[in-house]
């Protein structure tokens, strides 16, 4: 079966560090050796791991090979985005606005957030894909109007048929929005730094599904 490689495409600015070397071979490695069949860590589930020190994010990816060789991975973006909540969790135990403050200990998301999760599964918007409880959770860290601002843009782009895995799109939102709440409640002076790695940084070998197109590089 042969493999290809994907670049993500450079979207608005995501602030958020890119995965390093180690992390990204680690993921390459495993797409390539078909550990979760058709399924494969996705560029979303790589981004995630960025936002971990990089002996969490080779933690997390050593359980996941293991689980997977016992059989015990079905999705392995979803593992992933779990796994990252509660290393997140545990790194921001101290009073801090994070993306996981919403996991358990924190509070549930709001009704309207609720609602109009239900109302999106119950209309198929996604097919046969729901937004699933860790989607939900991490909506639930957010304040209400940036979380509705997040499922009506995905209404929107389902419904332009752009979205394939609502999941990872509201993963890569709620990231982007919890680092924007944190550079807005914790201004830093400017420093000419990174601007985010190069999209070619970012290669991830990508196991082609039979069924045509993904569109924008979401796994079903």
């Amino acid at each position: 079966q042969q493999v290809r490689k994907t670049a993500v495409k450079q979207s608005a600015p995501s602030r958020v560090p890119p995965a390093t070397v180690k992390i990204r071979k680690k993921v390459n490695w495993l797409n390539r050796e078909g550990y979760f069949g058709k399924q494969f860590v996705d560029e979303d589930a790589l981004e995630m791991l960025g936002t971990l020190p990089e002996d969490r994010a080779m933690s997390v990816l050593e359980n996941l090979e293991e689980k997977a060789e016992y059989g015990e991975i079905w999705n392995p973006n979803s593992y992933v985005v779990k796994a990252v909540i509660r290393h997140s969790q545990q790194l921001n135990a101290e009073p801090q606005w994070s993306p996981s403050s919403p996991a358990r200990s924190g509070p549930p998301a709001a009704l309207p957030v609720l609602k109009k999760v239900n109302w999106l599964n119950r209309e198929g918007f996604f097919g046969e894909a729901e937004i699933d409880e860790d989607a939900v959770e991490m909506l639930g860290g957010l304040p209400i109007d940036r979380a509705m601002s997040i499922l009506e843009n995905i209404e929107g782009k389902a419904g332009a048929g752009e979205i394939w895995n609502p999941n990872s799109y509201i993963v890569k939102a709620v990231v982007r929005h919890s680092q924007n709440l944190k550079q807005a409640s914790e201004p830093w002076p400017a420093k000419g730094g990174k601007k985010g790695g190069g999209a070619g940084a970012w290669a991830v070998a990508v196991k082609p599904q039979s069924g045509g197109k993904r569109g924008k590089g979401y796994g079903k």
